[in-house]
């Protein structure tokens, strides 16, 4: 066995071996934040109950369908100016596409 800087623990000083196995952190543990939609989904749930599929939305906002999957995929955040067209074009206010967290 090779010299290591630090002693190793006994197997008398480790946790037993159920105490290892048990979950740090479960889904019921995280705060409620965690669980809570991002601008992504909602955006994409808006879009869905209206029946638009992402090229139709980005046609009636003038933006690209690459965008609008970003922005759903939370890979770029809307600007202020694309929150109002997306909200004009989905016939909802702005604050439905914020979380109320933000």
């Amino acid at each position: 066995m090779a010299h290591l800087p630090f002693p190793q623990p006994q197997r008398s000083q480790l946790p037993p071996d159920s105490l290892l196995k048990e979950p740090v952190m479960t889904l019921d543990t995280l705060s409620p934040a965690f669980h809570a939609p991002t601008p992504g989904a909602m955006l994409r749930s808006l879009r869905e109950a209206q029946n638009l599929s992402q090229v139709a939305l980005a046609e009636q906002c003038g933006l690209d369908k690459a965008t609008i999957s970003d922005y759903e995929r939370c890979i770029h955040v809307p600007s202020l100016r694309s929150l109002r067209k997306l909200a004009e074009a989905l016939q909802v206010p702005v604050s439905s596409l914020i979380p109320e967290d933000l």
